[in-house]
């Protein structure tokens, strides 16, 4: 393992003649955590005055069976992203778990879960069962994906809402609204007006991960700032939040339909 470059704010690393591109962000954290993008490159989130290159490389190396899997995951999404089968047996993450896909004729579109299995009823079954990858039924596959889409917002709203409505009154804090958004950087945020917002692929993650954002952005109505204080507040109400945290950093991108 061999460091080629060493900028400011981004590394380059050779493992077994792969490169890995590494971005550096810092902040005022004081802990570090790292993700892979969709590129394959790295990204490195770190406190504002340290560590030094040589300790973040050192971070890198100790993560690299990780990194290298989630690469490969991640080509492996990417060559079959054009071709994301709406069919049995396929399968979409829901509540920390995959659930295979169950395609079934109907005489409209639904959608609905049942026994561990997301149920899609569609009139157009027998053609996308003849030739998938005909140009007209691509327009069907994506009429669907935006159906899956609307029903994972409303199984997010269903299931963040009422985590939101049991956390509140342990935490002794109430909110103004609960809302569900497509955000792909974001998990949730709280604003002054004590209005939630949360990404609906967060009902994707497994419930601990989900319990995490929700009293994460539940103590931002104490403090709405990510202070010792701030922290303090999460930490009382999950103790293992950091592992949550780092769950969601290490399994973000799997948790979407695209």
């Amino acid at each position: 393992m061999k460091l080629i470059e060493s900028l400011s704010e981004k590394m380059q690393l050779t493992y077994n003649t792969q490169n890995i591109q590494i971005h550096i962000q810092r902040s005022k954290r004081k802990t570090m955590s790292m993700s892979v993008n969709k590129d394959g490159s790295v990204t490195v989130k770190a406190p504002r005055l340290f560590p030094t290159d040589n300790e973040i490389l050192k971070f890198v190396e100790q993560k690299i069976n990780w990194i290298l899997k989630q690469r490969d995951r991640q080509q492996e999404r990417e060559d079959m992203r054009l071709v994301r089968r709406f069919e049995t047996d396929y399968s979409f993450p829901y509540l920390g778990k995959e659930c295979l896909v169950e395609m079934q004729k109907g005489k409209k579109n639904q959608i609905f879960y049942e026994n561990g299995r997301i149920i899609i009823k569609t009139p157009f079954y027998e053609a996308l069962d003849s030739d998938y990858e005909a140009k007209e039924n691509k327009v069907i596959i994506k009429k669907l994906q935006s159906n899956l889409k609307k029903w994972y917002k409303k199984q997010a709203y269903a299931y963040i809402s009422e985590r939101v409505d049991y956390y509140q009154s342990i935490i002794g804090v109430t909110v103004a609204d609960v809302s569900i958004k497509s955000r792909k950087t974001q998990w949730g945020s709280c604003d002054s007006n004590g209005c939630l917002t949360f990404s609906w692929r967060l009902v994707m993650a497994r419930p601990e991960a989900i319990d995490y954002v929700v009293i994460h952005e539940l103590c931002h109505r104490k403090h709405m700032d990510h202070s010792p204080a701030f922290w303090s507040q999460v930490k009382k109400y999950m103790p293992d939040f950091k592992r949550q945290k780092q769950w969601l950093e290490e399994n973000s991108v799997n948790l979407t339909i695209e």
